[in-house]
């Protein structure tokens, strides 16, 4: 059961083991069935033997719900990855000075993230890097500059799309799917030494469990991880998620590029950033507010939008742009 409930969720609720306890249950046999006090018998044994509750104890002005639990077999990764990020070696630097960076064209913050990451003696290291800044020109600098020391960066990713786009900008030797990656790591056919650099792109939407795998392997071979992602993207669908978020809170070592280059309007540029960072209700009224005066928003009720979601596709398509339009919680959403 936890090994079901652990591919999807690190921390789940009294109804999460009630649905997996039920799955697990069986048809039964003939007109046998389970009775609602055997499958909630089960449930409290599983909660009392085998779970951790991680959050304070219910009030009563809590909600269904508020009660959540782990297994050992979470709590156990998450304290192994915690004790890998504090191996440090010599072996890891790849010596460089800042004005290399900002040679190859990055802005000087940039070019100061990347220098950090490169020198780095750390095992484990993260790049917060939002969309549009930049992230696979710096990489692309930084595998020029690990190659010259003999070395080779292999870049791993759970999206194709992502792989894709840095194998177009050679941000890397070498490029493999995160799947593909997994496989490799079960039959022992990993190839990685001391002088491979392991880059994880959009590892934010990257799961706890392949980080981990990926994480042991990189150990093993006594190779550097780097970590690049956006932690304020939303986790992997249907993969246990949020580690990334974790290292990136947690480690002092953390860098980040805060520079929006895709966006040339400087007033676009800052409405980008505080769309990725509103934390209240003002914030989100006023990216929304900018992005409907300027054409990039449309809201109406369902019927109109949905007219006008098969108008612009049929618009677009016509136009020999690629289109593609679909519904998400009862809504339509066009790309």
């Amino acid at each position: 059961m936890f090994e079901l409930l652990g591919t999807v969720k690190n921390a789940w609720t009294r109804a999460d083991v009630v649905e997996a306890v039920t799955g697990l249950w069986g048809p039964g046999r003939g007109v046998e069935v389970a009775s609602v006090a055997d499958i909630e018998d089960v449930v409290d044994q599983v909660l009392e033997v085998g779970c951790f509750q991680i959050v304070e104890d219910g009030k009563t002005w809590h909600r269904e719900g508020h009660m959540r639990y782990t297994d050992a077999i979470t709590l156990t990764r998450e304290a192994e990855v915690l004790e890998m990020c504090g191996v440090k070696s010599r072996s890891f630097e790849i010596p460089v000075r800042e004005e290399w960076f900002a040679a190859k064209g990055l802005r000087s913050s940039a070019a100061k993230a990347m220098t950090e990451l490169a020198v780095s003696k750390r095992f484990i290291n993260v790049l917060e890097a939002p969309a549009g800044s930049g992230k696979t020109t710096s990489l692309k600098a930084l595998r020029e500059r690990a190659e010259a020391q003999h070395r080779r960066v292999v870049l791993l990713s759970s999206a194709r799309k992502a792989l894709n786009e840095a194998r177009k900008a050679e941000a890397a030797s070498e490029f493999y799917t995160m799947a593909s990656t997994r496989k490799r790591i079960a039959e022992d056919r990993l190839d990685w030494d001391s002088k491979t650099l392991v880059v994880v792109d959009e590892a934010a939407m990257t799961g706890d469990r392949d980080l981990y795998e990926v994480f042991k392997a990189a150990a093993a071979a006594h190779c550097k991880v780097i970590l690049v992602g956006d932690s304020r993207q939303l986790q992997p669908v249907r993969a246990a998620g949020g580690l990334f978020r974790d290292l990136s809170e947690q480690l002092p070592w953390t860098q980040s590029f805060d520079y929006v280059w895709r966006q040339k309007d400087p007033e676009e540029k800052a409405m980008t950033l505080m769309m990725r960072e509103a934390q209240t209700e003002s914030e989100i009224r006023k990216v929304a507010h900018w992005y409907a005066q300027h054409g990039r928003l449309r809201a109406g009720d369902a019927v109109s939008m949905g007219d006008e979601v098969v108008r612009d596709y049929f618009d677009y398509v016509a136009e020999g742009a690629t289109s593609s339009s679909s519904p998400t919680s009862g809504h339509s959403r066009t790309h």
